[in-house]
């Protein structure tokens, strides 16, 4: 996966120049932003990643046409500067150092290529150009990479901003696997509901739930889900649901399945609670299922389809 996509990369950027100088480029790992870029001038139509500002910056430089006897140090000749958006030098210059050593195996994707990873430390939140130049160290020639765009945010900027950063945040939570965590998580998922028209934030919340509380609960989370998704379908749809176009209908059969089978064993979960638990369990081109397992050793009792 990893050198497919560098590959798809390379294909995308980088031409193919047969016995041409090095031709470099590189692109900033992070999500897609979270609220409306308006720079002005050529900046606007730059390539535009974010990151929150308790993750890594991570800058992931491909290069080809690298001679064989450069393979090992193409990269030491890349220059960096960062800017603001309004084109101010950042200062003090933050620190760019090698994360990941090169991957050899990735040159056979393509003539003499090669990649490496950088990180970026001492940037805090804000909104910044990268910019890179490299001189060839035997001709003296310089060339530029295409600028890229980065967006660090602190969690609260906007209401989608702050929305996302707390399930993030309480994805982190839920990793760690304790009841402790999950509560923490569920602070966080509740605040990310309110008012929140995505049933998906209610539905993970319900996932999250399942081991830890009351099925009670559990059950009314997945109910508050399936509502918010038949009141976003009717206010666009229309309330016969015959008229609806054919997601629309498989998007509600979902979630209603879901929350039926989850309905059909909730006696039996309230009556075994303290000895057993019930966790969401999703597979690769399947449906989820919920399982049944002893508390005491993670046996697994039971396998709940929601596909029926």
């Amino acid at each position: 996966m990893r050198h497919a996509l560098i590959a798809l990369f390379l294909s995308s950027c980088l031409p193919i120049l047969a016995a041409e100088p090095v031709e470099f480029s590189f692109f900033i790992q992070g999500r897609n932003p979270m609220d409306p870029v308006t720079v002005n001038g050529p900046a606007n139509d730059l390539e535009h990643a974010a990151v929150f500002s308790y993750e890594p910056v991570v800058l992931a430089v491909a290069a080809v046409n690298v001679p064989e006897s450069d393979l090992a140090t193409w990269w030491t000749s890349i220059q960096w500067s960062i800017t603001t958006v309004a084109g101010a030098r950042v200062e003090p210059s933050p620190k760019i150092e090698i994360t990941d050593a090169r991957d050899r195996g990735f040159e056979a994707l393509r003539p003499r290529a090669a990649h490496i990873n950088f990180s970026v430390s001492g940037l805090g939140p804000g909104r910044y150009i990268f910019h890179a130049t490299r001189t060839d160290p035997t001709t003296g020639e310089t060339t530029s990479a295409r600028d890229r765009m980065l967006s660090i945010y602190r969690g609260d900027e906007n209401l989608t901003v702050k929305r996302t950063f707390l399930r993030e945040r309480a994805a982190l939570a839920l990793s760690k696997g304790t009841r402790q965590d999950f509560e923490a998580a569920r602070s966080m998922l509740l605040e990310a509901a309110e008012g929140n028209p995505d049933p998906l934030v209610f539905e993970s919340l319900a996932d999250a739930s399942a081991p830890w509380a009351n099925p009670d609960e559990t059950a009314s989370y997945y109910e508050r889900a399936l509502a918010i998704t038949r009141q976003n379908l009717e206010e666009r749809l229309g309330k016969q649901r015959s008229s609806w176009p054919p997601t629309a209908v498989r998007q509600w059969n979902a979630q209603e399945r879901k929350l039926k089978a989850f309905r059909e064993i909730l006696p039996y979960y309230k009556a075994n609670f303290q000895q057993v638990r019930v966790v969401v369990v999703r597979a690769p081109r399947s449906s989820e299922k919920f399982v049944v397992e002893r508390r005491s050793d993670g046996a697994r009792l039971r396998t709940i389809e929601t596909n029926h």
